[in-house]
Order: structure tokens, then sequence, then C-alpha cells
């Protein structure tokens, strides 16, 4: 929780220049002494603060007792002035840990925030998750130098139809595997960390629903939308690059490692390119491991943004071909949502849905095996057995 706030007032918004208290994830005001907050300085959460700023021009807000988002420096709402005078919550901040480098796990950006300074986080090695808002304009250069453990990106979008421009300007800061969620703003408001973990798919369908459309049916359309609340999921792969001397040429290559690179580019005027990233999944299978793939293609049929129908089976033909892997990763956890969406896109043959049944009841997954059971009842029929009488004459 973030107890004490330094900032500058700056083009009539905040610059928040450093942050002081505890815990692990941390949600920044969106306005501090009746102004929004709109820049995070340069080395916000870094070890060592930016010297640019001066102590004449510093002021400080401390958290209003029991009102955890508000925040101020005139006073009036229970909190302390400009002069770092002890505030109404009885402390002067002088013991508050400052909030950088190890002890940050997850950040939510406030909506307001248009601008990130140089090497805002660097150094913070636990950084594993970070919420950006829609109308972000710029980030600092080495913004995430360090910062090797960031595995997802949460970006909220003013439409399912646009993509936030930002996008680009972050994925290629991150060179690890990392995944994207665009998440429509309208409805959200309230929506906080923690929401990376949902599954796409019915989860009211039912088992044998072999004639249902509700998969395909946006997939299709290729261009269906997304209602108030609802993700766009994207996997980017790892990769690295490695300067190569070119003697004859007396110059240095660049020469990049994996399909992550590729798929960073994936941006036309601006804009996620869906069908350029789609076209990239050849290549990923060929060069990146089973498990990155198997991530990839399930994120594309779960949330089915711009899917085309011949894009769509080729992920599925893919993860027939990897139905062992598939399971293993579908019944490791509770992801009855993915059993459903597999049913919906006709997914199952015989011999994958044994396999399936077969490990999870092994497993114990007592609500997974009665659905499969069920699946099977209604779309894999036993044949009865049929006599002919020369079957039983003697040869």
């Amino acid at each position: 929780m973030i107890e004490k706030i330094d900032y500058i007032k700056k083009n009539n918004g905040i610059t928040i220049v450093r942050c002081y208290g505890t815990g692990q994830v941390l949600e920044l005001p969106e306005r501090i002494a009746g102004l929004p907050v709109t820049e995070l300085a340069d080395h916000c959460f870094a070890g060592e603060a930016s010297v640019r700023y001066t102590a004449e021009e510093m002021q400080t807000a401390y958290r209003s007792e029991g009102k955890e988002e508000e925040y101020g420096a005139d006073g009036s709402d229970g909190l302390d002035g400009a002069d770092g005078a002890d505030g109404s919550n009885g402390t002067d901040g002088a013991d508050l840990p400052v909030l950088s480098t190890i002890n940050i796990e997850e950040i939510i950006l406030p909506r307001t925030l248009k601008a990130i300074g140089d090497y805002a986080f660097y150094g913070c090695r636990k950084l594993r998750s970070l919420h950006i808002p829609w109308g972000f304009q710029r980030l600092g250069g080495g913004a995430f130098v360090a910062c090797n453990q960031i595995r997802r990106l949460h970006f909220s979008m003013e439409s399912a139809e646009k993509t936030p421009r930002c996008l680009k300007d972050f994925i290629p800061e991150l060179p690890f595997e990392l995944e994207v969620i665009m998440r429509a703003e309208a409805g959200n408001a309230d929506s906080k960390a923690g929401n990376g973990d949902s599954e796409a798919g019915n989860g009211d369908s039912k088992a044998g629903n072999g004639d249902s459309k509700a998969g395909s049916a946006a997939s299709q359309k290729g261009s269906a939308g997304l209602g108030a609340g609802e993700e766009i999921r994207l996997i980017y792969p790892e990769y690295y690059e490695d300067a190569k001397e070119n003697t004859p040429a007396r110059i240095i290559e660049i020469v990049y490692h994996g399909t992550g690179y590729k798929y960073r580019q994936c941006f036309l005027n601006g804009r996620m390119d869906y069908h350029q990233y789609d076209r990239l999944f050849a290549l990923a299978v060929a060069q990146e491991a089973p498990e990155t793939v198997l991530r990839l293609a399930l994120s594309r049929l779960e949330t089915p943004k711009e899917l085309l129908l011949e894009a769509k089976e080729r992920y599925l033909s893919w993860l027939r071909e990897e139905y062992q892997i598939t399971a293993e990763f579908i019944l490791q956890g509770e992801r009855m949502k993915l059993l459903r969406l597999l049913a919906e896109e006709h997914y199952y043959t015989e011999t994958i849905l044994e396999y399936f049944l077969n490990l999870a009841s092994e497993r114990k997954k007592a609500e997974e095996v009665s659905y499969l059971m069920e699946y099977r009842r209604q779309n894999f029929k036993k044949k009865k057995k049929t006599f002919d009488f020369d079957d039983f004459s003697e040869n």
C-alpha cells in the first residue's frame, strides 16, 4: 500500500517522483491534490531517485486514513501540507520504505497516466505484471532495463475495435516470453489486478454440443468485436539478439534468434495486425518449444479476434497432432472452459477423447471426467453388433 508520494506539479498535472509504503502490488492514484496524475518521473521505481528534480519544486502527499486511493497536499481532506508536516493519519512518513526494485511484483497505473519517464522501472527484478491505461502516449528510454521477470502486460482499450497504439512501444522492450491481455475498458472501471488467469470459452455450454457454432461463427466473421469487459489475449515468444562481426565488410550484423522478434513486428499503421500474427504460426512450430506453441494456439482460440477460418484450422490441427501435451496442460489445472471450447471447435476424435478421459481419471478430475464421458455418449455412440449367418457357417 502506498502511504506517501513525492511529486511535482507539471502542466496542470502531477508527476510522481517517488512512492513510499509497503506491499508488492501497487495501485497508483488517479489524482493528487485535486490534479490528475499524468506522468511517472525518471527513475520513479528505480533503486536511486533521479537528481533532475530540485527540493524546491518537490511536494509530498499522504494517504488519507481509511481512504486507500485518496491523496492530497492541501490539508483539506486530512492530508499534510507541502512542507512535510504530519498528516491526520498520525505519521510523517519518515520511516516508510521506498517502493522500488526488489519489493514490487505488480503495478496498476492510473487511467489518467500519459507518460513514463526514462529508466522508471530500472532494476525492478521481481516486477511480473503491469497494467497500462488507454490513452497512454510516451514510454521513456530504458524503462524496463534489468526487469527480467515481467511476463504479463494488461492494456485497457477504448473499444474492442481499437487496440492501444502504445502496444508497439512496450513489447519490443521485453524480449522474454510475454502474455499481453487487452481488455475493453467500457464496464471495466472497477477491474483490479489478478484478472489474468481467466479462460475464454462458453462456461455455460453443455457436453456433447457437437452442432454448436458459437466458437466457429466468430472466427468465420474474422472482425467480430468483443463485448464490454471481454479480453484479447496474445502470446509473444522469447527472442534474443546477437552481434556478429562481418570482417570483410567491416560491419557488425545483428542476428535475431527466436520468432519473438517477428511476432513483435505485427503492426499495420500503428495497430495490431492479427492476420500477420497468425501467419507466423508455422515458423513458431518449427522454432519454438511445444509448450510455447501450445499457449500461443490456445490463446488465439480463446480470444479469436479477427481469427480467420484457415488460421483457426492451423491451430486446431497442431493441437490434434500434439494432443498429449494439450491434455497435460488442460488437466493440470482448473480449465474446464478450455475443455468446452475444444468441444465447440470439434477438436476431439475418439483417440484424443480416450486419452483425455484416461488422464483425467488418473488425476481424479471428477468434473472433467463427467463432462468428457457425457460428450462421448452423445458424439461417439457405440455401434451395435450385427451378425450374419455366414459368421456361423462352417468353412
